[in-house]
Order: structure tokens, then C-alpha cells, then sequence
């Protein structure tokens, strides 16, 4: 059968991934990604129910205008390992054809990554959104401040200090885009702003612990407030799956 309605501003959400794994006093980010429908380009706040004791949630909102936002979980130094099974909700406030205000309600459909033959990543919708608080991961990620302001056309450099956790020796890849083989698949910078890549120090060899992010901001990028953002350290389970692990949020703001 078909069915026609009228169509009217509308959203759709999708999350990249599907599970959360949070070690003790670390951190983890997931992208949600949405799709706008109809005219709509409005804010959609975010919220996130039933999360394991002793972890806690940044989850602010895809802005205006973005189609992307950084949710970070983090859980508590004396968090105990456990698991729940979570529902993350975007809202927001549309304006129908006849002029009046609706506030619509959508569940975020939460992706599951698959990596095809090569090395290649997918993924496909799954029916559970989880968060684990695991044994202590790898690395944890320390930076050098929780807020970075950009004037456009300038840059801003926040220093990582990686702690290896149980003597783990191996390479570690700074970044705050998620990204596989060069295709990124979660970048919740804003429109006009950037990592730059030359000036950074992202791969850091087994011995080190410390490297740096330096973003960039584009001569004409508009001014944004306060838009949280993750760190990511990344550590090779082989020579495709990662596991990264997120920064505390970083606070990121564009001003003239």
C-alpha cells in the first residue's frame, strides 16, 4: 500500500555506533547524524535515558544549520563495570505549513559498524543502543584545557597527555574526527573550522605521551558558542578495528 500525508518540517536521527565502551575515568563519543526534511534547519536538543551508575553524559545539540553533534559519555574513576541498555531522543520545535508550533520527539536510530572485504567500513541499523562501563581502558587522554576559543582565520593548539594503562606500549592516533582509511564518518566541528593536520601531532609511537590538536578556523566561519567536542585516542585492535577512547568535552567557540 501507499500512504500520503502532508508534508511538513521533519527530522530523522542516526547514531554512529551503537555501543558505548567506558573505562574507569575515561571516556567515549558517539556521532549523531541527522537528516532534515522539508525546510526544516532548526536546533534538535538531545537527551539520553538509562545510563549505567556512575556515568555520566554530554549530550547537547545538533545545532542550527549542522547535521552532526559529539555525544560523550564518561564514567567516574570508582565506576564499576556494568551495562544498560540506553534510548537517546532528539527534540525539537517545528513550524507546521499553517504557521503554529509543534514540538516532535524522535528516537535516534543507532548504527552498527561492519567492515567489508579490503578493510572497508559499513554499517547497518541495529535494534539496541548500549553503554558498558568495561575493565580500565588502554589509554585515558588528559588536554590541556576544557575550552578553546577561535577567532576566524586563526588557530587554536590544545596539548594531549596519553596515560598507558596497564603497561600498554603500542601506537596511539590523536583525532576529533571518527574516520576510517581517510573517510570521515563523524565530524562535529562547525561549518568554517577544521583540524589542521600539518601542525599536529597525532601519531604517537610507543613510547610517547604527549601530542597536540590545532584547529583552524576559515576567514568567513560564523561564530558558535560553547559546541562540545572529544578528543580521540585511537589504539589498533588490528589492521582495520580501532577502539577509541574520548577526551573529557572540549568546549569549542568561534568569535569575532
Amino acid at each position: 500500500h501507499v500512504a500520503a500525508t502532508p508534508a511538513q518540517p521533519d527530522f530523522s536521527l542516526r547514531c554512529d555506533d551503537d555501543k558505548a565502551l567506558v573505562g574507569p575515568g575515561s571516556g567515549y563519543a558517539m556521532y549523531v547524524l541527522a537528516t532534515r526534511r522539508n525546510g526544516f534547519n532548526g536546533e534538535i536538543k538531545l537527551s539520553v535515558e538509562n545510563l549505567p551508575p556512575g556515568v555520566t553524559v554530554i549530550a547537547d545539540r545538533v545545532r542550527e544549520g549542522m547535521t552532526q553533534a559529539c555525544v560523550i559519555f564518561r564514567a567516574a574513576p570508582d565506576a564499576k563495570p556494568d551495562f544498560r541498555r540506553i534510548r537517546m531522543f532528539g527534540t525539537a520545535e517545528i513550524t507546521l505549513p499553517d504557521g503554529k508550533k509543534e514540538t516532535v520527539r524522535r528516537e535516534v536510530t543507532p548504527l552498527q559498524e561492519i567492515y567489508l572485504p579490503g578493510g572497508g567500513r559499513s554499517y547497518f541499523e541495529a535494534d539496541t543502543h548500549v553503554v558498558s562501563v568495561t575493565e580500565p581502558s588502554d589509554v585515558l587522554l588528559k588536554l590541556s584545557t576544557n575550552q578553546v576559543q577561535l577567532k576566524p582565520g586563526g588557530t587554536a593548539t590544545v596539548d594531549v597527555e596519553v596515560i598507558r594503562q596497564k603497561g600498554y606500549a603500542k601506537n596511539v592516533v590523536l583525532d576529533v574526527y571518527l574516520r576510517h582509511l581517510g573517510r570521515k564518518y563523524g565530524d562535529p566541528l562547525p561549518k568554517g573550522v577544521s583540524l589542521d593536520e600539518g601542525a599536529s601531532k597525532t601519531l604517537l609511537g610507543p613510547n610517547d605521551t604527549r601530542g597536540k590538536i590545532v584547529l583552524k578556523a576559515a576567514p568567513d566561519a560564523p561564530e558558535i558558542e560553547s559546541l562540545p567536542i572529544a578528543v580521540l585516542g585511537q589504539v589498533s585492535i588490528n589492521f582495520v578495528v580501532k577502539v577509541s577512547h574520548a577526551s573529557e568535552p572540549l568546549l569549542l567557540s568561534v568569535k569575532k
